[in-house]
């Protein structure tokens, strides 16, 4: 990403300021072709969001990897898992069609 251009939160739509930074995270174990997505949050709504932060030397990591790839698990389809730029793991609840209108009201 070109850092001349401004970030603005997906959720939100306000921009990165010195006040309020815009954090870029990817989806955790998304298949090769789809890892380009991104999402940017900033903050206040990654906050919102976030149920449980992972640092990734914790073995929740591990346990946590194990149960993305399990078809049935149940927070598997009610939640998505984001990783950020420092490689930590968030569970984030966020519905597509939250991400398509770009809507803080889907939270």
């Amino acid at each position: 990403m070109n850092p001349e251009m401004p970030v603005n939160c997906q959720s939100c739509g306000k921009a990165e300021s010195e006040e309020r930074t815009v954090r870029t995270l990817t989806e955790v174990e998304l298949p090769e072709e789809a890892a380009g997505n991104v999402l940017n949050l900033c903050m206040d709504c990654l906050e919102t969001r976030t149920t449980r932060t992972w640092s990734p030397d914790e073995a929740k990591q591990e346990r946590l990897n194990e149960a993305l790839v399990e078809e049935q698990h149940k927070p598997a389809h009610r939640f998505t898992y984001l990783r950020d730029e420092d490689q930590n793991v968030h569970l984030v609840r966020v519905r597509p069609e939250w991400i398509e209108e770009q809507s803080p009201t889907s939270r």
